[in-house]
């Protein structure tokens, strides 16, 4: 226990005390500060004692030699180097070292040469150290006699610390030594990265990094003779050992990546399936960060490589060895990571890496049995498209194109699950990437591979794939539509009427009370697959056939809505089919307002939040011709978010919720009059709640960052000429506005007139008296008549002085400064 105190070196929780205490036990136990000079001080004594206990138990079998090893590597941090220097000392750790049949101890003697190597010295000591421990020779007999992965870890952690340490001293004046041992190390340091264990190979990488970092600095200088370390010397083995690397083992399971399988958009509708990476995949991720630093500093020894690596690889792709094709691939997909910006746009202009690309797309590649090789080459398709659309031969580029779609269609008819997920995805990013590149042939052609998906899936009960799925095989069908005007029109209705019927069947079927889950389900997943098809289409695209069909679409969504009101996937999709088509039918949906807003209004409980946002959307787009279809739900909507305010639970929990909900109500009436529908709030519907929305409204003035948009809230009603007949409007406004507004405003330790928000907030409130001034004087003069008894009379004349409005703020900022 004293020595691990000694040798703590986590002081967050000592005291001061404690930790000078330790020092000067140190220092006692280093003999320093004594008059005499004994013959040693009490730490050689220590380790002479330590040394002697590892020596004594080897192969007891008692653990007393491993405890005494691991304190040892507890003191070389703190004591004089030349004491674990000593022959004696450093024979028995190397012994431990290499001690066969027991672990513990050779771990506990790589601790404690990693502690060595470590310790904190100049540059010319460190290399005094490094060469009198020889531990390339010592690794060498550990190695041949043991190959437990643990410790070759350890080997490969204490030879990286070495190698960044010498390229770190290579770099400086002192480093000339450090040339003397870097390349016996390199050679050393690609032996662990070339292990086997990823455990192994891992420690090293590192080095790599490191290594990337000083070929960065040397990139435009010369070789020269005062260069200790000269980074590109090791380019091409480590380009070597890097496509080594990445390569998959023989027996690697890609299954495991598949995650829990999604067997029916039912039972998984919204699952997100996590997958969690094994060491395999995370250890070549990394690796393949580091070709891309590579590639940064030298993109044109890694075309080369790459061409070469691929021209090694048999004629026909397809009958390659998967691990070296895998990995050759990825060279490929990897190099534009690596690019500056400017030199990623020069893919595309005909370079050598252009020719690469286009011998893999002209290549068999896509048909190996193995399908992560297909998915990689359709990865390849999307990020090098480019490649594909500067072809100048334009019968070749269809062949090309046609042969992805081709692989596409055979990954997600033949694949797992993952497979089919990812290929569906990757049908969506070609199709943007191609933007209606191939022709019309080509575009037909893979139109009738996602029909013949589509229906497929269908007829398996929807079960082949999952919810992501489907919306990215609509998306894509509709840019291809939308991308050809032969197909805009005939080819939509193909796409929509089964979806349609199929929704219809299920809303109106006779047992829809059995399983409504379920129901609820499909007919959300067929209207979020509409709605993805419609991103195909813009307003300016629509024909009179096409503008009905979508209408058609609306309708079905509501009818859907009516049916199933209470499911919140229904409201959802139907909400985010309604933001699509109005974004492409414009004023066409106004009729389906009303109809599409009382059950989402009656029914919205977590999901009230989008509900507002699709009613401020209308009204932001419609604006004043939205007040038919807006007038019935705005009472019921207020009424319904006090419902869905909670009425028991923690105080604190019950108030942030009160909150939230409220924001939403003052929100949607703001936008209510900012949109130019005041004269909803005076309907015939409405006028009877006037007062509380009043009163909701007036609720913002006591929120410093709400008190603007409250005022302007009233100054927008007060100016639209609606509430001119409505006296219970104006006895409020001027009763309880602009009294409650007043003493905000006079309130010195709530409001400074010298703040910028309370500055604006004076500005809009002397907005809101210059016009209630103008249009109700006879009321304006009995409001400053009130304030005269507590202002003062010639205060509340300068509120009652002619002039525009700009005096009038003037006056005002007089009086809340007096």
């Amino acid at each position: 226990m004293l020595v691990h105190e000694l040798c703590d070196y986590d002081n967050s929780s000592r005291s001061d005390e404690s930790l000078s205490r330790d020092e000067n036990v140190k220092d006692r136990m280093r003999g320093i500060g004594e008059e005499s000079n004994p013959r040693t001080t009490d730490v050689e004594d220590v380790l002479e004692g330590l040394v002697g206990i590892v020596e004594r138990n080897w192969g007891g079998g008692n653990g007393r030699e491993n405890k005494a090893m691991e304190t040892v590597g507890m003191y070389i941090n703190w004591v004089d180097i030349n004491l674990v220097m000593s022959p004696k000392c450093l024979n028995c750790i190397f012994s431990s070292l290499c001690s066969p049949s027991n672990l513990p101890l050779n771990l506990s003697a790589s601790s404690c040469i990693l502690e060595i190597v470590n310790k904190g010295m100049t540059a010319p000591a460190k290399l005094t150290v490094l060469e009198g421990l020889n531990l390339i020779q010592v690794f060498e007999e550990v190695v041949k006699g043991n190959r437990d992965v643990e410790l070759s870890s350890r080997i490969s952690a204490i030879s990286a610390s070495v190698t960044i340490q010498l390229i770190g001293m290579a770099e400086t004046e002192e480093g000339a030594g450090a040339g003397k041992m870097i390349n016996g190390w390199m050679e050393w340091m690609f032996r662990c990265f070339l292990h086997d264990e990823v455990k192994v190979s891992w420690e090293v990488l590192g080095v790599i990094s490191r290594w990337t970092m000083c070929l960065g600095k040397q990139v435009g200088k010369s070789k020269d003779a005062t260069v200790v370390f000269w980074a590109e010397d090791y380019l091409a083995t480590i380009l070597s050992c890097v496509f080594r690397q990445m390569q998959y083992p023989r027996n690697y399971d890609f299954n495991q990546k598949d995650g829990q399988e999604l067997v029916s958009v039912f039972e998984k509708e919204g699952l997100d399936v996590e997958e969690e990476d094994d060491d395999e995949e995370v250890y070549r991720q990394e690796v393949r960060k580091l070709y891309a630093k590579i590639v940064r500093w030298q993109p044109d020894q890694a075309v080369q490589m790459i061409g070469a690596t691929l021209g090694r690889l048999p004629g026909r792709l397809s009958e390659s060895d998967f691990e070296v094709a895998e990995a050759a691939l990825r060279l490929v997909f990897h190099f534009q990571e690596g690019l500056s910006s400017k030199m990623a746009k020069m893919i595309g202009n005909g370079g050598t890496f252009d020719q690469i690309v286009t011998a893999l797309f002209e290549s068999d590649i896509g048909f190996h049995s193995n399908h992560e090789l297909l998915v990689l080459y359709l990865d390849i398709a999307v990020r090098y498209g480019k490649v594909l659309i500067a072809m100048k031969d334009e019968s070749k580029k269809c062949v090309l194109i046609g042969r992805v779609y081709e692989c596409i269609g055979r990954g997600i008819a033949g694949g797992r699950r993952r497979i089919r997920s990812r290929c569906c995805y990757l049908l969506l990013r070609f199709v943007k990437t191609m933007k209606g590149g191939g022709g019309n042939g080509i575009i037909c052609s893979a139109l009738s591979m996602v029909q013949e998906i589509i229906n497929t899936n269908a007829a398996a009960d929807y079960s082949l794939l999952g919810l992501d799925d489907h919306n990215y095989l609509f998306e894509s069908a509709g840019l291809l539509l939308c991308s050809s005007p032969e197909t805009a029109v005939s080819g939509l209705s193909t796409f929509t009427v089964p979806q349609l019927s199929k929704i219809r069947e299920i809303i109106h079927a006779a047992n829809l009370a059995f399983n409504p889950q379920q129901k609820a389900v499909l007919a959300s997943m067929l209207m979020a697959n509409i709605a993805h098809l419609s991103k195909g289409y813009s307003k300016g695209d629509l024909t009179e056939a096409t503008s009905a069909i979508f209408l058609e679409a609306l309708q079905v969504a509501i009818e859907s809505l009516h049916a199933l009101p209470a499911f919140e996937n229904i409201r959802s999709k139907v909400m985010m089919l309604v933001h699509r088509m109005v974004t492409i039918l414009g004023d066409a949906v106004l009729p389906c307002v009303s109809s599409l807003l009382e059950p989402l209004v009656r029914n919205c409980e977590d999901d009230v939040t989008q509900v507002v946002q699709l009613m401020n959307l209308l009204l932001i787009k419609f604006g004043k011709k939205l007040e038919a279809g807006i007038d019935g739900v705005v009472l019921p909507f207020l009424r319904h978010c006090v419902e869905l305010t909670p009425q028991e639970g923690a105080a604190d929990q019950m108030n942030v919720e009160k909150v939230s909900i409220m924001k939403l109500q003052v929100l949607f009436l703001q936008h209510v009059v900012s949109n130019d529908c005041v004269g909803v709030l005076f309907s015939g519907q409405n006028i009877a709640g006037l007062v509380d929305v009043m009163r909701l409204m007036l609720a913002g003035l006591h929120v410093k960052e709400a008190a603007r948009s409250t005022i302007v809230f009233f100054s927008k009603i007060s100016s639209s000429g609606v509430a001119d007949n409505y006296q219970d409007y104006w006895r409020f406004v001027f009763g309880d506005v602009l009294m409650s507004l007043w003493q905000l405003m006079t309130d010195k330790t709530r409001f400074n007139v010298r703040d910028a928000v309370c500055a604006k907030t004076v500005g809009e409130s002397a907005n809101l008296m210059f016009m209630l001034r103008e249009r109700r004087k006879e009321d304006w003069c009995l409001f400053v008549g009130c304030l005269g008894a507590s202002m003062g009379k010639d205060m509340s004349c300068l509120l009652l002085e002619e002039g525009g409005v700009g005096a009038l703020k003037k006056n005002v900022m007089s009086v809340l400064q007096a």
